[in-house]
């Protein structure tokens, strides 16, 4: 570095992307010296320190957690050069004021990418995210290790910690029942989101330090469902799709919202649409292939009280040109023709209990391009 000295950071957080952050990407970096963490969402945790057993050899002290209101004042007492904001369940409006704010005071505001942050897992992951807390990402979450454990798979669960207790003693965790919870003394929360998984026979890991806890579960499952995080970036979707990992994303329903100049993401009343999610997403990672399942097995062009005429292959155009009922196929139809005309790909509509026959052509609908 020719002796130059060390950027100093300040990380926002809530002790848990953070934390995550911190040891992937800044631990080892004597480019950068972390002067702390902020504390937010989290009750109790200002006042603590990141132990320096897992701060690494760099931070013998520790890395303390402090207060975050006075967040200008921070960055002037400590002579903080960037801002690294890393937690979520908070708007687009407030994440842009803090911007603001950090800029204001002299220093740069940053977003670490997953290029940056992922870890390359050595087992097979499902992932199930969402954009916020409280869209039931637990149930699917436990309806496909149930799944798995019913082809015969060894499934281990994969959550993030309650920072209440000791950080150290939480470096890595594994539970197989709730005798293990007593143990490790979690918190009433933590016993919330675990005992279901543990009651259904997953093994449930969780910890401060991913890397650890993926190498404890690597001997010892053959699958990861990971229960997982929110605000989830696009580009994590496609690494995790790289990686071989099956991602649950985009469905229907939630809070809808608008982006409107000088006013963030505004509420509005409408409907998240799954099909037109679907397409938007398969266009957005470049997909070739958009497979809408759902319980019929076909198409059917003018469907009127039980009879219709089954589309086996059908264009665009040709699709364009029909009138299919908004609350039944229309939503899937326009998905599926959004998605050719943006990609040039194929979308298959069918039944879920053809999906493979589906994907091959052998069976459903077949929706394909003008020249096709």
């Amino acid at each position: 570095m020719g002796g130059e000295a060390a950027v100093r950071i300040l990380i926002l957080g809530a002790a848990g992307r953070d934390f995550h952050n911190f040891n992937v990407v800044y631990r080892d970096d004597p480019a950068v010296q972390v002067v702390a963490f902020t504390a937010a969402q989290i009750p109790d945790i200002a006042g603590r320190r990141y132990p320096p057993q897992l701060a690494g050899s760099r931070y013998p002290e520790g890395i303390p957690v402090v207060e975050g209101q006075r967040l200008e004042a921070l960055i002037a007492t400590h002579g903080i050069e960037q801002v690294v904001f890393a937690y979520s369940d908070v708007s687009h409006q407030q994440v842009m004021h803090t911007a603001s704010r950090v800029l204001a005071a002299g220093a740069d505001f940053l977003l670490l990418g997953p290029g940056r942050t992922m870890l390359r897992s050595p087992l097979p992951v499902i992932a199930v995210s969402a954009v916020r807390t409280g869209c039931g990402k637990s149930p699917v979450s436990r309806w496909i290790a149930r799944r798995l454990r019913g082809e015969g798979l060894r499934v281990g669960v994969l959550r993030h910690p309650m920072p209440y207790g000791d950080l150290l003693r939480q470096r890595a965790q594994r539970f197989s029942s709730a005798e293990d919870l007593s143990a490790a003394r979690c918190s009433v929360e933590e016993r919330e989101e675990y005992e279901p998984h543990l009651r259904e026979g997953s093994l449930v890991y969780a910890g401060v330090d991913y890397a650890s806890v993926l190498a404890l579960a690597r001997d010892e499952v053959d699958i990861i469902v990971w229960d997982g995080g929110n605000n989830d970036f696009l580009a994590t979707i496609r690494m995790l799709l790289e990686a071989g990992a099956l991602v649950i994303c985009a469905g229907g329903g939630g809070i809808p919202v608008v982006a409107c100049p000088g006013q963030g993401l505004v509420g509005v009343e409408a409907v998240v649409d799954k099909d037109l999610s679907a397409a938007l997403m398969g266009v957005a990672i470049g997909a070739g292939r958009l497979l809408l399942l759902t319980d019929v097995e076909w198409v059917y062009a003018d469907w009127e009280e039980g009879r219709g005429r089954l589309l086996r292959e059908v264009r665009v155009s040709e699709l364009r040109s029909m009138h299919f009922a908004a609350g039944t196929m229309g939503p899937k139809v326009e998905a599926a023709c959004r998605f050719v005309e943006a990609t040039g790909g194929w979308a298959s509509i069918g039944s879920l209990e053809d999906a493979a026959a589906l994907c091959a052509g052998r069976a459903g609908t077949q929706v394909r391009g003008a020249d096709r």
